[in-house]
């Protein structure tokens, strides 16, 4: 049996959101952004921790003062049984930053940051030439539309499926349905 000590809600999802965007912030300022007392965020943080909704946290680098301005995009194909080597190899490539098997003609898509178009260009001929990942497409990003963030989900409302059955099954003139009741948990602290 699964034992959950963290409940998404409404807080516990706005928590995560705000963990996301800075993941320093201090539990005084999370428990004034999602107005509940210090204590309760300690402890529904640590019970996102505990559950493994919070897996860790890392810094936002900016790799262009670094030296790396450019994301390439890779697409290419792999042939199902060398799928885990190629992946080892994408693993143990320094300017590999995600790479994920689709759907699709050109199932393998991957991600990484580089200098410039040389700097790709001697990634392709001396890291993945010759190698499990064939009939490549290289592009490189020329502006960045949409800076990769956290997605800002929000609970999904409990809709009455029976309630509105009901309403379809009576007559064009039905009598009036209650409004559905959330069987979300309260969002009241703990």
């Amino acid at each position: 049996m699964d034992f959950h000590l963290a409940r998404i809600d409404d807080v516990n999802l706005r928590l995560l959101h705000l963990l996301q965007e800075n993941g320093r912030i201090s539990l005084a300022e999370l428990a004034q952004k999602v107005g509940r007392s210090e204590t309760t965020v300690r402890e529904r943080v640590s019970a996102l921790e505990l559950d493994g909704l919070v897996l860790g946290y890392q810094a936002h680098v900016d790799w262009a003062r670094i030296g790396l301005p450019a994301h390439a995009i890779l697409r290419g194909r792999c042939s199902a049984d060398k799928v885990t080597q190629l992946a080892a190899r994408l693993r143990r490539m320094p300017h590999v930053t995600g790479a994920y098997f689709l759907t699709g003609p050109k199932p393998v898509f991957a991600m990484l940051r580089v200098r410039d178009m040389q700097h790709l260009h001697s990634i392709l001929r001396e890291e993945l030439a010759g190698g499990e990942l064939t009939d490549i497409e290289a592009e490189v990003t020329l502006e960045t539309l949409v800076e990769e963030r956290p997605p800002n989900l929000a609970p999904v409302p409990v809709v009455d499926l029976l309630g509105k059955a009901a309403l379809n099954a009576t007559s064009t003139n039905p009598a009036p349905v209650a409004p559905a009741r959330s069987l979300a948990p309260s969002s009241q602290s703990l």
